[in-house]
């Protein structure tokens, strides 16, 4: 059989295969066969030096396959990095800061002391910063004296120019909601890149779910508790006049107020209000109910007269001095419990469900963030009241966080998408596929060749160590696999075949494990021990010489052809389509099988051999190949069958997808085991 030799690396070992020819020649006959010098000092020195050069060659094939994965780790390492830096450019690059957030603290007094000689318009600029939601050209239309009142510019104004008038100021494209969770985004990235880029789309789906999941329950706990635990300190009837009032409005919270119960107290609350530019009115009530001349400002009439209904009513109310008084009612008979139960019911949930890390981790940290903030009742629920746009539910906290989860993750899955590096499991599920069958056909080989021999020797442990390593290869490659799906989604198309085929293929190569202990055993129970005498000095068969002189050439045929067969329907699968030509050459090396199943059969009958202790071992591992080789054949059989009636992919719709996604997470067989109740509880 004329070969190419071909290096394969699977989890940073390399399996060295062949890649067949039609035509074929036995190797292993020569191999077992040995020669005459075979005990010859000359010929175990070449032997040694054989040794000695085979051992460099792997050595230098390994760290060459090491040396690429740290390749392609590094190409992932330095993409992240660029991509972080890029999509973080927003926030630490001062003019693009200026242009997408506007201007807003820091960057505000940065931009305003830069921007012009004139020092007296610095000086009025500097501290000037865009309410938290205001976005695009704004204009203060509040007289000089007064405090400054924000509103959109348009066109029926005078002409806009925030650089030259001290009225008008640019407030970007995002607000600045967008800006406080920007990091969430970098985050993502962090959490979900991994080393291939169908694992990275998968984990960038479950930080997307988990992060929906709470969204979700706080959007519940919205509707049952409209304001969450927002309430005030109340200041009851009886000692109404020993306490100050501090009440103000903002464009993103509303109506906020504070009771203190000293003037230096009420002065600091007063002047810690401003709410980044947001303000639109805010006052002290002294401790008899007025409104303090000299620090009360409202932007409308409007807004004074609901400050002072505001201070009406707190002054009326009657409850114990010192306790929470919620703005929601419900919250103060029952919110506290339902809240304690929503945050256990939930967390719960998490763990109970057979969810991925990515899922887990998102959903449970926001979770926790979201109700914390809901149960405080200094915040509450968060509200965006009084919005001038059509579009203020994009503003809430909840939808910012969702948006920038989103980004982060479409960003991970970029930065994978680095030129020449592989990444792409599709790209790799060939290879992954030859190294499986490389494993198998090795095993089968080295079984065969040790079981045929006279002697016990190192070699068995050499066959159980592949054995034992094939479910780690197996493994990976199924994980690959999975990664695989997430490049496609199941979607038709050469690549979804060329995934349904290989998986497949990958799937009926590893369901031999049962068989392959049974090889295990074969090997590890042969001793060779066959005397020449028995236990009255009479001459004695060698039954098991006897028997593979009868079987081993059927034997290694059958195990050649059976092998050759498998890369054949590797070669046809790998550009995801059988041609009428494909399927001819399938057909012909599947007959070649099954007449070498036939002729072991023949072989075995005309043997005879005695069911003995003594053959127990030769006759369990020649059943185990002749099953491992039908086995072959028939998924050959149901390929062919599959492409010839054109039914080759089974694609599956979006719908059953997420159905049996659902079903896989509160499946009782597994959420009910017993070690996995013990980590959820």
């Amino acid at each position: 059989m004329s070969t190419r030799s071909r290096t394969l690396t699977m989890g940073g070992v390399s399996h060295d295969i062949d890649d067949a020819d039609d035509s074929s020649d036995s190797d292993e006959d020569d191999e077992g066969s040995g020669s005459s010098d075979e005990g010859s000092p000359a010929s175990t020195v070449l032997k040694a030096s054989t040794g000695g050069l085979s051992a460099l060659k792997r050595k230098a094939k390994h760290a060459k396959s090491m040396s690429s994965l740290h390749e392609k780790h590094l190409k992932v390492a330095v993409s992240v990095g660029f991509w972080v830096v890029i999509f973080g450019l927003p926030l630490f690059a001062l003019a693009l800061n200026y242009r997408i957030f506007g201007q807003r603290g820091g960057v505000a007094q940065a931009i305003n002391a830069t921007r012009s000689n004139d020092l007296r318009f610095v000086e009025e600029k500097v501290g000037v910063s865009c309410a938290a939601i205001d976005v695009g050209k704004q204009r203060n239309v509040a007289p000089s004296t007064d405090y400054p009142y924000w509103v959109d510019w348009n066109e029926s104004m005078s002409e806009w120019d925030a650089d030259a008038n001290v009225y008008d100021i640019w407030c970007g494209y995002l607000p600045s909601s967008y800006a406080d969770y920007w990091p969430n985004a970098a985050q993502l990235v962090l959490f979900t890149v991994y080393k291939n880029t169908g694992t990275t789309v998968s984990f960038a789906w479950q930080g997307i779910t988990g992060t929906l999941c709470a969204t979700l329950n706080i959007h519940l706990m919205t509707w049952i508790f409209p304001e969450g635990a927002r309430g005030h300190t109340c200041m009851g009837t009886e000692d109404v006049d020993k306490f100050y009032l501090v009440v103000w409005k903002s464009k993103v919270l509303g109506w906020k107020k504070k009771v203190v119960q000293t003037p230096h107290q009420a002065l600091k609350a007063y002047f810690d209000c401003d709410d980044n530019g947001g303000l639109e009115a805010r006052a002290i009530f002294m401790s008899d109910g007025t409104v303090d001349k000299d620090h009360n400002w409202f932007a409308t009439p409007q807004f004074e007269q609901e400050a002072k209904a505001m201070s009406k009513e707190m002054r009326q109310e009657k409850c114990t001095p010192g306790t929470i008084v919620y703005n929601d009612p419900n919250y103060g008979k029952y919110g506290e419990l339902v809240c304690m139960v929503d945050v256990f019911l939930v967390i719960f949930l998490f763990l109970f469900a057979k969810a991925n890390r990515n899922t887990i981790m998102f959903g449970m940290s926001w979770h926790t963030v979201w109700m914390m903030n809901f149960m405080n009742p200094g915040i509450g629920v968060t509200k965006v009241p009084g919005v001038r746009h059509w579009w203020h539910w994009t503003l809430t906290e909840y939808f910012v966080v969702e948006v920038t989860t989103i980004v982060g993750a479409l960003v991970a899955v970029v930065a994978t998408l680095v030129p020449r590096a592989g990444l792409q499991n599709l790209s790799n599920l060939y290879d992954d596929a030859l190294s499986v069958n490389a494993a198998i056909v090795k095993i089968w080989a080295d079984a065969l060749a040790y079981l045929a021999g006279n002697e016990r020797s190192a070699a068995r442990l050499q066959v159980e160590i592949q054995i034992d390593g094939l479910e780690g290869i197996a493994t990976e490659v199924q994980e690959n696999i999975d990664g695989a799906w997430w490049e496609t989604f199941g979607f038709s198309g050469a690549a979804g075949r060329r995934l349904w085929l290989l998986k497949n293929f990958v799937a009926s190569a590893v369901d031999i494990k049962e068989l392959l202990y049974v090889v295990k055993s074969c090997v590890k129970a042969e001793d060779f021990d066959y005397p020449d005498f028995d236990a009255d000095g009479h001459p004695q068969r060698n039954e098991h010489k006897e028997f593979w002189q009868k079987l081993r050439n059927t034997a290694e045929d059958l195990a050649s052809e059976t092998s050759v067969l498998t890369w054949a329907l590797l070669k046809t699968f790998q550009d995801g389509d059988i041609s009428s030509q494909e399927i001819a050459y399938i057909e012909k090396h599947l007959r070649r099988v099954k007449e070498r199943q036939v002729n072991l059969v023949e072989a075995f009958l005309e043997a005879e051999p005695p069911m003995s202790e003594n053959l127990a071992e030769e006759q369990t591992f020649v059943f185990a190949l002749a099953c491992w080789s039908r086995k072959c054949s028939e998924f050959a059989e149901h390929t062919i069958e599959s492409a010839s009636s054109g039914k080759l992919h089974e694609r599956r719709s979006m719908i059953r997808e997420a159905a049996d996604g659902v079903w896989s997470l509160f499946n009782p067989a597994e959420v009910l085991k017993h070690q996995h109740l013990k980590y959820a509880f």
